[in-house]
């Protein structure tokens, strides 16, 4: 279970925003989690998925790199053999 990141806590708004996220996403997630503690996932699990994640970020990086793609558009120009 993943929750969502909570909102900023700069004003009395985001106060109550905090507040709001805290009783509708971790309340139930805690609840469900005490209930079920086979839900939990460990550390290393944790590990992999945000190293899963990085690498798709610099992947995704490398696909917009401006530099990589005018060498994929010339070697695309490139006769074939």
């Amino acid at each position: 279970m993943v929750l969502p990141k909570p909102p900023r806590f700069e004003t009395h708004a985001s106060h109550e925003a905090l507040e709001s996220w805290l009783q509708s996403q971790v309340g139930p997630a805690y609840d469900a989690l005490k209930a079920d503690p086979s839900r939990a996932i460990t550390v290393d699990e944790i590990r992999a998925m945000l190293a899963i994640e990085h690498e798709l970020a610099i992947s995704l990086d490398a696909l917009t790199d401006p530099e990589i793609d005018s060498e994929l558009e010339a070697w695309r120009k490139e006769p074939k053999v």
